[in-house]
């Protein structure tokens, strides 16, 4: 019984092997998505040692035929200095090609380097922009990070009950922030109407995350 487990083991490194030995083949063909495959076995070190470098050169070669999540991955190292000079400007201009293409990853990504004025000038209005393109597709920090938006008016005309829309379907997907901040609407009957069960309930999943600050609102709802 060990030997065949040991031997579905050996064959299934075999299958790894081969499987590398193709993506790698393909890659140097000029396929994009295997260049991009190439770069995420390198990034993430499956089946190989972990080689960022090596990974953003693959992700380079990728990027460069326009495939969204190479340029997203790219950009991401010139953000952080991983594999790759540490360079804001080249991080935020491949960003852009990414968004550009409808990655919503990407989309998150370049709206907070407008919101902080990384890599490009600060603009509170293309953060707003590239967000709600984000949210539209599901992104949940993108969703969080416009709801607060609406509910402050930096960026977008104020509006409380638009803010309330985005931090629920954001807190759906479990963000921790859109969870404490629709509790406050809740709490506070702005954007919605009051409801301090409903308060609760949000409060309660932002505090099972780690909340520190829905753990107090909690505290003081009890007593």
């Amino acid at each position: 019984m060990r030997y065949l487990y040991l031997l579905a083991i050996s064959f299934s490194l075999m299958n790894l092997v081969v499987a590398d030995q193709a993506t790698e083949a393909k890659a140097k063909a000029g396929d994009q998505q295997a260049q991009y495959d190439l770069g995420q076995l390198h990034w993430y070190g499956d089946t190989v040692k972990r080689d960022a470098a090596k990974a953003v050169e693959w992700f380079r070669k990728s990027a460069a035929q326009g495939h969204a999540k190479a340029q997203f991955s790219l950009a991401a190292a010139y953000e952080t200095g991983d594999g790759a000079d540490q360079s804001l400007r080249e991080a935020a201009k491949w960003y852009r090609k990414s968004s550009e293409k409808g990655d919503m990853n990407a989309q998150t990504q370049l709206g907070f380097f407008y919101a902080k004025g990384k890599g490009l000038v600060k603009n509170e209005g293309q953060a707003v922009y590239w967000w709600k393109k984000a949210s539209v597709q599901g992104q949940k920090v993108a969703q969080a990070h416009l709801g607060i938006r609406f509910a402050t008016g930096i960026g977008v005309a104020k509006n409380t009950v638009t803010a309330v829309k985005w931090w629920r379907k954001s807190a759906e997907q479990g963000n921790m922030l859109a969870q404490y901040n629709l509790a406050v609407m809740y709490v506070r009957g702005r954007g919605v109407q009051r409801n301090v069960d409903e308060a609760v309930n949000w409060y309660r999943k932002a505090a099972a995350q780690g909340h520190q600050g829905a753990r107090q609102a909690l505290n003081k709802l009890r007593n």
